[in-house]
């Protein structure tokens, strides 16, 4: 099948390569003959147009004869001597022209007599006018001769022009016979060549509708595979071995920050890839262009300057034009979840840090405690103790009196002391009274005791608060006002606590020197103070929002919000 069709088509081919063939060697024949026939025109056109060129020449040198005549003026003559210098090359070039032709070379001859004739009259004419004067050249000049020699020499041109425009109307003829011979034969090869081409192309048409068939699947297949790929989110590229980009589809481009594909294709991959990523990229691709798969995490740095992470997946793809592997990467932004490892490690190390203080401050606490029954506590017991032995051996009432009295202060003062403990771990009014009630009593104490100027602002809250809560928000607030008195340098500090839709807000602010917030977190984070991270992790347990501001010199804000709900 396949061969009668080849045969079919190198027949159909030769038939129409020799029909080219005649056509061409016709066309050409004809073409040579019109050219032929038109170069006779145009030669005839010189012809005339010397011929014209003569008498136009000889009426501009009798001009110039009479207008010197008449005035004596030797400008006049410009014109005669032009045409003594001009008329022989015409006569010369008629000659050329009609060598062929023997009647008009006789009426050449005429014409150059009667020529020489008139500018032997015409210089006559001039030698009489300078040596005698006007009147005599006047009276050449109205004899009449020159004008006889015109008429003359005006009846040849005439005559050879005649027999010029007959040629030419000839000449023409057979030029536009030819040139319609040519056309016709042109158009009647052309007819053949569509005729053969036609059924030709019939023959191809069923020859390559099944290819045609064939690509348009392999285009449709493509399209769709180019449209996948366009709207696929993740970074779709293929780079060769140097590392230059041949195609990267929509997402990548966000990626790199980058409008236009146009813009980027055949640059360097390793311009968008961070510096101290470089090496490791570089061996990745080197290992992909060899054959292997593989998996690498880099940051790039887009061409507006922002840091991404990727995650690229990558396989070796043959380029069939040269058979070289080329590197096809498949990229994932992973910078959220970087990110959130970062966030996710700080933490862990927070708490890792805030565990470690915590115990530190339970054993503080208790040796606190501790030392505090031991030495406050227990030198009271051991007073009243020696006191009531005292007792046992003493008859008279006043000294025994004034034991007991002694040892009633001693009770009542560590009384005091373990009242004073038992608030510092947790005052009974929050459990009794409620926070309002717990917080204004302990801002007031804390005044006192630190010598500054606290107020408390609170409004009527619409519920009681859960145990958790309440316990949250007075620890925070002691933690906050401890910081104060020891460090804030403060004249004033402001505690308010306020309902507002479901959220419980917290504010406290005071007119100290103020700190570095980041600087403080940094410390805290590296095992520094507890207080700052303590306050954080404490509203964060609860679900609170923990702000805080600070600025040198104007003091300190905290506002934690709670929700109700």
């Amino acid at each position: 099948m396949k061969r009668a069709i080849r045969k079919q088509l190198r027949a159909g081919f030769g038939m129409v390569l020799a029909v080219v063939v005649v056509n061409a060697v016709i066309s050409y024949q004809n073409t040579l003959k019109v050219i032929e026939n038109e170069y006779w025109v145009a030669h005839t056109h010189q012809v005339l147009t010397e011929l014209e060129n003569t008498l136009s020449t000889l009426k501009d040198a009798e001009t110039g004869q009479r207008g010197y005549v008449l005035t004596g003026d030797k400008h006049y003559l410009e014109p005669y001597f032009a045409a003594l210098s001009q008329i022989n090359g015409n006569i010369k070039n008629i000659r050329q022209l009609t060598a062929d032709n023997s009647s008009q070379q006789r009426r050449i001859l005429s014409l150059e007599r009667k020529v020489a004739e008139k500018l032997n009259e015409l210089q006559k004419t001039i030698a009489l006018r300078q040596e005698k004067g006007i009147e005599p050249a006047q009276q050449v000049v109205l004899s009449g001769r020159g004008k006889k020699l015109m008429d003359d020499i005006r009846r040849l041109i005439t005559q050879m022009e005649k027999v010029e425009n007959e040629l030419l109307q000839q000449r023409s003829q057979e030029s536009k016979a030819s040139f319609q011979k040519m056309s016709a034969t042109f158009f009647l090869a052309t007819f053949l060549n569509l005729a053969l081409l036609i059924l030709l192309y019939y023959f191809i048409s069923r020859n390559i509708t099944q290819h045609q068939r064939g690509e348009e699947a392999l285009r449709q297949s493509e399209n769709h595979l180019r449209t996948i790929i366009n709207a696929e989110p993740e970074c779709v590229k293929l780079i060769e071995a140097d590392g230059s980009i041949l195609e990267i589809n929509p997402a990548g481009l966000v990626m790199i920050e980058v409008e236009s594909a146009d813009s980027i294709i055949g640059k360097s991959i390793y311009s968008f890839v961070a510096s101290k990523y470089t090496k490791a990229f570089q061996a990745f691709h080197e290992s992909v262009c060899q054959g292997n798969k593989g998996t690498l995490e880099f940051e790039i740095i887009g061409c507006r300057g922002s840091h991404r992470w990727m995650e690229t997946h990558s396989v070796p793809l043959c380029n069939q034009q040269d058979g070289k592997l080329l590197h096809l990467a498949i990229g994932r932004d992973i910078t959220e979840r970087k990110r959130a490892e970062k966030i996710q490690q700080k933490t862990q190390e927070r708490l890792q840090i805030l565990s470690q203080k915590l115990i530190e401050a339970q054993e503080a606490e208790r040796r606190y405690i501790a030392r505090e029954l031991h030495d406050e506590i227990g030198q009271a017991l051991t007073a009243v103790k020696i006191n009531l032995q005292g007792v046992q051996h003493l008859s008279s009432k006043s000294e025994i009196a004034l034991l007991l009295q002694e040892s009633t202060s001693i009770v009542e003062v560590a009384l005091q002391q373990v009242r004073s403990l038992s608030l510092d771990l947790r005052p009974s009014l929050l459990d009794d009274l409620g926070l309002v009630a717990a917080l204004r009593w302990y801002v007031d104490r804390q005044s006192q005791r630190g010598g500054i100027i606290g107020e408390f602002v609170a409004s009527p809250l619409e519920r009681k608060l859960l145990p958790n809560l309440e316990t949250t928000c007075f620890r925070i607030v002691q933690e906050a006002l401890t910081n104060v008195v020891r460090h804030a340098q403060a004249q004033r500090v402001t505690v308010e606590l306020r309902q507002q839709d479901a959220q419980l807000h917290l504010v406290i602010n005071d007119d100290g020197i103020g700190f570095n917030v980041e600087a403080a977190r940094e410390r805290a984070t590296h095992g520094g103070s507890l207080g700052l991270l303590g306050m954080e992790e404490r509203a964060l347990l609860v679900g609170s929002q923990f702000n805080i501001e600070s600025v040198h010199q104007w003091g300190t804000k905290i506002h934690v919000c709670f929700p109700l709900q």
